[in-house]
């Protein structure tokens, strides 16, 4: 067999390279701030690793590595996202026939377990009156207050409360219709 060390260099395009052309076919269904959020941490993460190695070359533990060093800096359940970027480049270039298997497979399994999310707690019924109180004494930011004051009748998620449109109120029955 070839000695690893004499084995030569692909040729081929770098991780870099595979991932840009993953980034414009994937990014156009996000969100520009999620499309930014996923790049930079491609570019803070990933890129200074293994971004200039040819995509055909890399190996599972250059992929060990490389997110143990991410995992070291104490960002948790941001390390499994970035690991399935990572997994995503890979499978994509897999898929457009540049590179023949996935050494990125489960790349999360590698990973610490994400921490457990606690559930947000609940106002106990004695305290809620209190609270509404101070929701309506609080004269910070007209929409936040306004956004509580919303929140504390509908008891929706906050993400419902700002995305809510004009056209999703029925004033005549008093109906908000929330979209899927």
């Amino acid at each position: 067999g070839l000695d690893p060390k004499t084995k030569q260099k692909s040729t081929g395009p770098t991780f870099k390279e595979c991932a840009e052309r993953w980034y414009k076919a994937k990014s156009p269904r996000w969100t520009i701030k999620h499309a930014r959020s996923v790049w930079k941490t491609l570019e803070d993460d990933i890129f200074p690793h293994i971004g200039r190695d040819p995509i055909a070359d890399i190996q599972r533990i250059q992929l060990v590595d490389t997110m143990d060093a991410v995992q070291s800096r104490g960002i948790g359940d941001m390390a499994h996202k970035i690991a399935q970027r990572v997994t995503s480049v890979f499978d994509y270039t897999q898929d457009i026939g540049l590179i023949n298997s996935n050494p990125a497979n489960d790349l999360t399994r590698v990973l610490k377990p994400k921490p457990a999310v606690k559930p947000r707690a609940a106002v106990p019924k004695q305290e809620l009156p209190e609270l509404l109180r101070q929701i309506y004494a609080y004269w910070g930011d007209l929409v936040t207050r306004v956004g509580l004051m919303v929140q504390s009748r509908v008891f929706v998620r906050p993400i419902e409360v700002v995305s809510m449109k004009w056209i999703d109120l029925r004033p005549d029955d008093g109906v908000w219709v929330i979209p899927e």
